[in-house]
C-alpha cells in the first residue's frame, strides 16, 4: 500500500511530534510505503494538488484532531472539483487531537496507545462510503453549530492564545481549557431568535441557545446529541437546545457511555423539536452569530444554508463500523 500521511505539528499542543518516529516505524511494520508531510497552511492547496497529480496513492492519512481532518478533507474535495477525472484515494483517520469526534464515531480511539490499531486500520480496515455536510463552500465531516457552542469556541481560542504566552500553558490545555471556556460562556448572552427550515418546511421558530447539525454521532468528544445519526444515510441530524438549563440537561444525559435506555428515557423528542433529520437546512437569525465547523471558528453571519453530499468520499474504518 502506498499512502501519503499529513500531520499537524500543533496537534495536542505539539505533543504529537515526539511520537512521529514511532509512527514511522509502525508504517514500516505494516508494510505501508508512506510519504509523511507536515501541513503547511500558508500554501497547502497548491502543494497538495501537485502531490496528488504526480503520485498515485491508495490512501490519504490525516494525523491530528477534527480541525486537521477538516483541512485535509476540504483540500481533497477541492482537488476533486478541479480534477474530476482523478478518483479520490481513500481517507484514513489517525486521531491525535482533543475532540476526535469523527474518528470516535467510526470506532477509532485516539491517543498514543491506539496508534498501532490506527495504522493497522489502513491495511485491515473496510472501505466505508462517507457523507459530508456542506456550508459556504466548505465541507464538514463532523458537525456545524451555531450559538452557545460557537461562543465556547471563541472563548477557548482566546484563552489558548493567551496561555501560549504564559508559564501555565503546560498545566492548562485540551479539555481543561474547554471546561473553563464552557463555564464562562454559560454566563454570557447566547439565546437568540432563529427560524429553522428543514427540507423546505419551517421546523422551528423561536428562541434558541444552541443549534447543532451533525453528520456523525459523537459530538464534543463524549456526547451523543442525535441518537439516530449515521454518516452514510444521506441525511444530517439537527439538535436544538432552547436554554442554558436545557443545554446542561441535554449534554448530561447524552453522555455516550450512559446506557441507551437511560439516555432515551431522560431526553425525549415528544414535541418533535429536540432533534430531527434532513438533507437541506436553512437557518435565519435576528442578529449575526459565529459558527463552529469541525472545531474551526468562522465569522458571524445571520443566515446559514447547510446541505449534504451523500457518499462524498471513502474512508477506512474498522470492519465492525462498516
Amino acid at each position: 500500500m502506498k499512502a501519503c500521511a499529513f500531520y499537524n505539528p500543533r496537534s495536542s499542543g505539539g505533543k504529537f511530534l515526539r511520537h512521529l518516529p514511532w509512527l514511522q516505524t509502525l508504517f514500516e511494520q505494516y508494510k505501508i510505503d508512506v510519504v509523511t508531510i507536515e501541513i503547511d497552511f500558508d500554501d497547502f492547496d497548491r502543494s497538495f494538488q501537485k502531490l496528488l497529480l504526480e503520485n498515485e496513492f491508495d490512501a490519504i492519512v490525516g494525523i491530528g484532531g477534527d480541525g486537521t481532518h477538516f483541512s485535509l478533507i476540504n483540500a481533497l474535495m477541492r482537488f476533486q472539483a478541479d480534477q474530476p477525472e482523478h478518483a479520490l484515494p481513500a481517507y484514513a483517520f489517525i486521531p491525535f487531537g482533543t475532540g476526535n469526534n469523527t474518528a470516535k464515531s467510526l470506532r477509532l480511539q485516539p491517543g498514543v496507545g491506539n496508534l498501532p490499531a490506527a495504522v493497522a486500520n489502513l491495511t485491515e480496515g473496510a472501505d466505508y462510503s462517507f457523507d459530508l455536510g456542506t456550508w459556504s463552500e466548505h465541507y464538514f465531516a463532523d458537525a456545524l453549530s451555531i450559538g452557545l457552542d460557537a461562543r465556547i469556541m471563541q472563548i477557548r481560542d482566546a484563552m489558548t492564545e493567551r496561555l501560549q504566552r504564559s508559564v501555565l500553558r503546560r498545566l492548562f490545555h485540551g479539555y481543561l481549557v474547554y471546561g473553563f471556556a464552557t463555564f464562562r460562556a454559560m454566563f454570557s448572552k447566547c439565546r437568540q431568535h432563529m427560524k429553522v427550515f428543514v427540507d423546505g418546511e419551517l421546523w422551528y421558530d423561536g428562541i434558541v441557545a444552541d443549534l447543532v447539525i451533525n453528520n456523525t454521532s459523537i459530538y464534543a468528544g463524549e456526547f451523543d446529541l442525535t441518537p439516530q445519526c449515521q454518516s452514510n444515510d444521506g441525511r444530517l441530524d439537527i439538535a436544538l437546545i432552547r436554554s442554558r438549563s436545557e443545554y446542561i440537561y441535554r449534554f448530561l444525559f447524552s453522555y455516550r457511555r450512559l446506557p441507551d435506555a437511560v439516555k432515551h428515557f431522560f431526553v425525549s423528542n415528544q414535541d418533535g423539536t429536540a432533534w430531527t433529520q434532513g438533507r437541506q437546512i436553512e437557518v435565519h437569525l435576528d442578529a449575526p452569530s459565529a459558527v463552529q465547523v469541525d472545531g474551526e471558528l468562522f465569522p458571524a453571519e445571520s443566515s446559514f444554508s447547510v446541505g449534504i453530499v451523500k457518499h462524498a468520499m471513502t474512508v477506512k474504518v474498522k470492519p465492525a463500523a462498516a
